[in-house]
């Protein structure tokens, strides 16, 4: 029987906390994924059978069925797991708290089967260690989340009232299969993910993305990317600006 074609989306969960002891194993944090992410399933009007979950390495992927829109999944979804979590940490205390590495994806193809590339991108987006700076960062928040530049453009593109894409910081990484790739990071509550250094940006391509008064430029080849308040204008090698109420001279070009 051929299968349908259509989008859906997969996330990629990875779990950050304390040393798990003995009696609280891989096995049984898979389990805590799981239970969260069905508890949040309310949120985006699902049932636990209308997902398909299995496990990946240490993580742990869902694949959510259309009906759910890449922009709930990012952010009603997203923030349902995040209050879950806070509750979790609630009952048990910060020492046995989890937060979540949260991966989002949205691809073309079979419920049954999602590609290989999307699951390896993945695997390589969440394990990228700014995304684990921004949560070690986000004192107010369980999870930090991170989407392919596929999934971002789709929300950038949609016009999602729910989303505020310039709440989303870019970041390339290498991964072996890809090459140069780009994810862009977000963590629930944050204007912008805390913990990440946004001095200098690397990319292929020159993106610009406006957040109030502030400008990000992400610039090529490891050139300066800065914060520039009001409307000011930049030309030149030098770029001056400021962020977070400190001014900061960009180094020139070599």
């Amino acid at each position: 029987m051929t299968a349908i074609s259509t989008h859906y989306s997969v996330m990629l969960i990875g779990v950050d906390g304390p040393s798990p002891p003995a009696d609280r194993a891989r096995a049984q944090l898979r389990r805590e994924v799981r239970e969260v992410v069905t508890r949040a399933l309310a949120s985006i009007r699902l049932r636990r059978e209308d997902i398909l979950d299995a496990d990946h390495g240490e993580d742990v992927q869902f694949q959510i069925p259309p009906s759910v829109s890449p922009a709930r999944l990012v952010s009603t979804f997203a923030d349902a797991i995040n209050g879950e979590l806070a509750r979790m940490a609630d009952r048990r205390g910060p020492a046995d708290s989890v937060r979540f590495r949260v991966a989002v994806h949205c691809h073309a193809g079979s419920d049954h089967d999602p590609p290989v590339t999307a699951m390896n991108l993945l695997s390589a987006l969440v394990a990228a260690q700014p995304l684990r700076d921004a949560l070690r960062a986000a004192s107010r928040a369980y999870l930090a989340l991170i989407v392919s530049d596929e999934t971002y453009r789709a929300l950038s593109d949609g016009g999602y009232r729910s989303i505020d894409t310039a709440a989303f910081v870019p970041l390339s990484l290498e991964a072996a299969e890809f090459g140069t790739v780009t994810g862009w990071i977000t963590v629930p509550g944050y204007a912008a993910p805390p913990g990440i250094e946004r001095d200098v940006a690397r990319g292929a391509g020159l993106a610009t993305h406006l957040h109030g008064g502030s400008r990000y430029v992400q610039v090529t080849g490891g050139q300066i990317a800065n914060f520039v308040q009001g409307d000011q204008v930049v030309k030149g090698d030098l770029i001056f600006g400021s962020m977070d109420g400190e001014t900061r001279p960009a180094a020139p070009r070599p």
